[in-house]
């Protein structure tokens, strides 16, 4: 099947306005030329959306033009290692020429965001991070919020209710917002409560 790389372009720029992510929005752009079920096709790239999975990692178009590359060309051969080499050879030229053309192959750059910046703790001052001076130390210009796990993992360490207050304070006079990570409610050891 002869492509139009202009009309799959426009294609894919369709899936993306309709809600879908870049991985999504590729796959789907070429998933009949490689008679793939769309559902399929969606499901398959879903997860490389946000830099795979909103890690801001590997732009997503940059994994579905490999989801495509290993379509067109991935080996289904055991021990096929010349075939696995064609195909890393043609993942990489790929990936070279966006990245000559964007700038980069990472969605946090491409999309001009600034990495997190983590609190250090110690286990001498039982693994507590809701010192101000240590939270505020972190925020610049480029932070929209502040994001932490209660209880702490691997600590186990237990925000008390004047630090989780401390911790909105903080938010509120620097307009943050706040993203509480309580995944471990569940497990709370000893005689803290866990507050939220």
């Amino acid at each position: 099947m002869k492509v139009n790389v202009e009309e799959r372009v426009e294609r894919g720029k369709e899936w993306f306005k309709k809600g879908y992510n870049c991985s999504q929005a590729v796959v789907a752009a070429y998933a009949d030329v490689y008679d793939l079920d769309i559902n399929l096709a969606l499901r398959m790239a879903a997860s490389f959306g946000g830099g795979i999975g909103r890690m801001r990692l590997t732009c997503g178009t940059v994994s579905g033009m490999c989801i495509l590359a290993g379509l067109e060309n991935g080996s289904t051969v055991e021990g096929d290692t010349e075939g696995k080499g064609r195909n890393y050879e043609l993942v990489q030229l790929l990936a070279h020429q966006f990245e000559k053309e964007a700038g980069s192959i990472t969605c946090a750059e491409l999309l001009g965001l600034k990495p997190m910046t983590p609190i250090t703790t110690k286990p001498e001052e039982g693994y507590k991070f809701a010192i101000r001076e240590r939270v505020e130390a972190c925020i610049n210009e480029h932070t929209r919020a502040i994001m932490f796990t209660n209880p702490g993992n691997p600590t186990g360490t237990v925000l008390t209710a004047e630090e989780l207050k401390l911790m909105a304070d903080i938010a509120k006079e620097h307009d943050l917002f706040i993203i509480g990570d309580e995944v471990y409610r569940e497990f709370v050891y000893g005689d803290e409560p866990l507050m939220s």
